[in-house]
């Protein structure tokens, strides 16, 4: 997921979160601004002392301290009471369900069908922006890619590959903003994923008697699709990459993972 959705899901999950806790429960819920909501029957007309009548170090010397706690410096409690508020329209805000106090099947239901909208909005937002061509990779609503549940470093060759962050040679980075991106086997053209995987004429070999789908690395392939058919054309080209040592490192003096006794000092 962009950063950018990333960070507005979080924001609003927080608010909801916030929001719907119990005040002596949650130290951020009990600084809401005075009187959120008003009356309800898990909230105090004001909350922000709630959150000092508990042991600990929390409470002001003074009733009447005007002492900042570590969560008023840290988080924008009214910016969080404003987000909340857009998403509860209907009011009272409900109570966030939990085993101590459970609330009504209404309240529950609206609880949960906010979560959902929040989570639909940013879906449809990364669906929908002209986000750089990495992000068109999208799982579907409320799933993740299941080939991340391989071992990790398959998982991660093909992953950082995917996102551009790999040890192809046009896929630079820091480390070598100097070096040649021509792909080290054929060099015809840029080691990127989509010509390492389905062009390079030195790996043709290697794509004998291998179905066709494999190679189709779309956003639109079969190989993405959360069924049979695409979890054993995944499985091809995850021993595809292994077989052929795609984004593995190279160059290297000592292998990251070589036993101290067997580095020559």
């Amino acid at each position: 997921m962009p950063v950018d959705l990333y960070l507005e899901q979080i924001r609003d999950m927080a608010a909801i979160r916030w929001s719907t806790a119990l005040p002596n429960n949650n130290i951020a819920t009990a600084l809401f601004p005075p009187g959120f909501p008003l009356h309800d029957s898990f909230r105090l007309p004001s909350n922000r002392r709630v959150a000092f009548s508990k042991a600990g170090g929390m409470k002001p010397k003074t009733w009447d301290s005007t002492s900042y706690t570590s969560v008023q410096r840290i988080l924008p409690i009214d910016d969080v009471a404003r987000r909340a508020r857009l998403l509860f329209p209907r009011w009272p805000i409900p109570r966030k369900p939990n085993i101590w106090s459970p609330p009504d099947p209404d309240e529950c239901e609206y609880y949960e069908n906010t979560l959902k909208q929040v989570r639909e909005h940013i879906h449809l937002k990364w669906k929908l922006l002209n986000y750089p061509e990495y992000y068109g990779y999208r799982p579907a609503f409320r799933t993740c890619w299941r080939f991340m549940t391989f071992n990790k470093f398959a998982a991660s060759r093909l992953h950082q590959m995917r996102a551009g962050k790999s040890y192809l040679k046009a896929q630079k980075d820091w480390r070598n903003p100097e070096a040649s991106v021509l792909c080290p086997r054929c060099e015809n053209e840029p080691e990127t994923f989509k010509p390492v995987i389905a062009d390079c004429q030195a790996l043709a070999s290697s794509r004998v008697g291998q179905p066709d789908e494999i190679f189709d690395i779309s956003p639109e392939s079969l190989i993405w699709a959360e069924n049979k058919k695409g979890w054993d054309l995944m499985k091809c080209l995850i021993s595809f990459i292994s077989l052929n040592k795609l984004n593995f490192p190279s160059n290297m003096d000592v292998f990251p993972f070589t036993r101290a006794s067997q580095v020559q000092s």
